[in-house]
């Protein structure tokens, strides 16, 4: 069973991907901020979700630091945010992918797929 993380400050959409993820199979843990991984309390997931807005440190610093971990940098990161730009956002943060808000479950599972896949 794939280990999935969700950083997401917004209970609704932490509990509608939590929900969706695991009825598709997969391990869920959700936070709703990212002290746990620059406390490095993070248990080891095997892709990460992050949204771009979250109190007290964004997720595009968050992906950074995941990314430059020697750990952490091999495991996946969706960067999601609601702005249009996401995209270059992501990049521009090594994320290995990006979703705009709303997204659709169908876009999230093929990129889960795709990701996990690949790693």
């Amino acid at each position: 069973m794939k280990h999935i993380v969700i950083i997401e400050d917004d209970a609704f959409i932490l509990d509608t991907m939590s929900i969706l993820l695991e009825s598709e199979g997969y391990k869920v843990t959700g936070y709703s901020n990212g002290s746990v991984i620059l406390d490095n309390e993070l248990e080891m997931p095997d892709l990460l979700i992050v949204d771009r807005q979250l109190p007290g440190i964004d997720g595009i610093t968050l992906c950074r630091k995941f990314k430059s971990e020697p750990l952490t940098k091999n495991i996946p990161v969706i960067l999601m945010s609601a702005s249009s730009d996401i995209e270059q956002l992501a990049q521009d943060a090594l994320a290995d992918g990006s979703l705009e808000k709303p997204f659709k479950a169908d876009n999230l599972f093929n990129m889960l797929a795709s990701l996990l896949k690949s790693s």
